[in-house]
């Protein structure tokens, strides 16, 4: 009787042209000539009618933009350089057309966006190019990096974090094994009676910039032809474990790419302009932040990169 009075509800309901659309009855029961929809639970005249159904509660839920955008970012997506991501300001750090929110290397030109080993860095960029790593923190100083711990005086120029003597700005990522890069630009190079200058990107260090392993590039202004990459553990007892000259001293508008790739058993600082490279076994394992450091003289940092392995 009860299965009977179902019916007659059902057929009275959606008599006299049974729609599509309604809910199914609490069994899957739908009017003759529908079908219940198991995602939506909802009958449907065919399964077709039935995908259109779960298409339209998706696009329901989805943020989807006005058409044309449908990232809905305020820029069209024929002239979005990330259009399924939203990204407004279309930051490009590399220049190579890819936005940087979308681009599996921010900071390393490829058009293209190979990924031959499928780990989402690309092949231009991927320091383990035979093993899964990502990208743990891209940072392209479009502004104040948002939870970095800044000495007083560092500012934002012109896309570029200025950092000057003496000063360090440390990522809030905790990192024991990975690649922190950077590209510079010395912006100034104040008088001084010092014997040392440095631009500098760190790891395993701590938030105050004393203690960690250092690379970077060094001279002594005093003297003529000093400048030298140099791998350091700034900590107890204090060392230099890489040290290659390599001419002549920093001078204004000098820029190069500085990487420090660090793990339990290895480090490796690696310059550019000139090219050197320096590397040596840590005195114990840390785990600490990444960051830049400069001393005796102003440089302008493009962007921070750290890659770690794993998925």
């Amino acid at each position: 009787m009860r299965a009977l009075l179902l019916a007659a509800c059902l057929a009275g309901c959606y008599s006299p042209a049974p729609p599509s659309g309604a809910a199914c009855g609490s069994g899957g029961e739908c009017p003759s000539g529908l079908l219940c929809a198991p995602l939506t639970h909802t009958c449907e005249r065919t399964i077709a009618d039935a995908a259109v159904a779960i298409d339209t509660a998706i696009d329901a839920r989805a943020i989807d933009g006005p058409p044309g955008d449908r990232d809905a970012d305020g820029v069209p997506d024929t002239q979005d350089n990330c259009p399924d991501v939203a990204n407004a300001n279309q930051s490009d750090e590399d220049g190579d057309g890819v936005g940087n929110v979308c681009d599996n290397c921010p900071a390393t030109a490829n058009t293209s966006q190979a990924n031959s080993d499928g780990d989402g860095v690309g092949d231009a960029c991927d320091p383990e190019p035979s093993a899964p790593d990502h990208i743990a923190l891209f940072e392209p100083f479009d502004a104040m990096p948002a939870g970095w711990t800044l000495d007083g005086g560092i500012t934002v120029v012109a896309g570029k974090l200025r950092v000057p003597p003496g000063h360090v700005g440390v990522a809030p990522l905790v990192s024991d094994h990975g690649w922190v890069e950077t590209a510079y630009t010395i912006s100034a190079l104040p008088t001084t009676t010092l014997n040392y200058r440095s631009v500098e990107v760190l790891a395993e260090n701590s938030a105050s910039g004393n203690g960690g392993y250092r690379c970077g590039m060094y001279d002594n202004p005093q003297v003529a032809s000093t400048r030298n990459l140099e791998l350091q553990m700034f900590m107890a007892p204090y060392s230099i474990n890489g040290q290659y000259q390599l001419g002549a001293n920093f001078q204004v508008g000098d820029s190069g790419h500085l990487r420090l790739a660090y793990s339990s058993t290895n480090l490796d600082c690696t310059g550019t302009q000139p090219m050197a490279d320096a590397a040596a076994a840590p005195p114990e394992v840390r785990t600490g932040n990444p960051g830049l450091f400069t001393q005796t003289l102003q440089a302008d940092y493009a962007y921070l990169v750290v890659y770690e392995p794993g998925p």
